[in-house]
């Protein structure tokens, strides 16, 4: 598998968005190998495709999504603050999603 850096130039929120979109959505459809990411700076993923594939299927995604709650596992917990072990996850969810996502930042990318 080849090994590619993304450098999208864009703050935490949206480095951790890009992550998710490729982790959430990418990863099966592009049959990607290891997502690692190192914010705000890039994001590695491995894998059998072209740069400007992928390119395309971020730029496809970011275009299409309407929430990014989708882009968090139906079971996930987020833990994040203090006292989160004892909020009902469904609201941890949603609260990651608002706070910790932005799609924003990614719809500006080229």
């Amino acid at each position: 598998a080849d090994t590619f850096y993304i450098l999208p130039w864009i703050g935490s929120k949206g480095m951790r968005t890009l992550e998710r979109i490729l982790r959430m959505r990418l990863a099966n459809q592009m049959n990607l190998g290891k997502i690692a990411m190192l914010s705000p700076y890039w994001i590695k993923v491995s894998g059998r495709f072209e740069p400007e594939e992928l390119l395309g299927q971020i730029r496809s995604s970011c275009e299409q999504l309407q929430d990014p709650l989708s882009l968090i596992g139906e079971h996930e917990i987020l833990t994040v603050g203090k006292y989160d072990e004892f909020v009902a996850p469904s609201l941890l969810r949603q609260a990651y999603a608002i706070d910790a996502l932005d799609m924003s930042e990614l719809l500006l990318l080229n």
